[in-house]
């Protein structure tokens, strides 16, 4: 018994110093493993952004390593590679977005909707692209609780891409709020 008490005390200790780095973990059948970002939730990114190397030209070298540095969380300097990339290239959509979902990250939503507009601002025509940074916008729009505006983008991306999943998903609570608000 004290076995298990003392192994269960060092998952706990593990989960604790894990948590407190940044990462997402959590305790499984007696084993710690590290909790993948969910597709969309409140506290996530409207999206991953992995879409972006699909989209459009290749990417740059600054703009490979913003995406790194996102991806492991570190928002930090991933947000200073961007600023001078777009210093530099101020038309370079993917960057726009990466900023839209680090505001997103840090709750600044006016400021993820600006980055999100220059993004579609920029992006090239292919529809999955267009329909990405419009999923992004309606999720930071119904964030801020401009439920008519994020409706519009989620029936966008609909328009754009009828199989997504998370424009509907976004549809179905925008209309749960209307029945429910006055």
């Amino acid at each position: 018994m004290r076995l298990f008490f003392a192994i269960c005390l060092l998952m706990w200790v593990m989960a604790v110093l894990a948590t407190g780095c940044g990462q997402k973990v959590e305790v499984f059948r007696g084993r710690l493993i590290e909790k993948s970002e969910p597709g969309v939730s409140e506290d996530a990114s409207p999206l991953p952004a992995e879409f972006l190397s699909s989209c459009g030209s290749p990417m740059s070298l600054q703009l490979a390593a913003g995406l790194s540095h996102y991806q492991r969380r570190q928002y930090d300097s991933c947000r200073s590679l961007l600023e001078g990339l777009l210093g530099q290239s101020p038309s370079e959509w993917r960057a726009h977005y990466l900023m839209g979902l680090l505001d997103y990250n840090g709750q600044d939503f006016d400021r993820a909707e600006r980055s999100l507009l220059a993004a579609l601002r920029f992006v090239p025509p292919q529809k999955q692209c267009r329909a990405t940074i419009y999923l992004a916008l309606g999720m930071t729009l119904e964030r801020q609780g401009e439920y008519a505006r994020s409706k519009q983008h989620f029936i966008t991306v609909l328009r754009l891409d009828s199989t997504s999943v998370a424009a509907r998903n976004g549809l179905d609570r925008l209309t749960a709020l209307t029945i429910i608000e006055p």
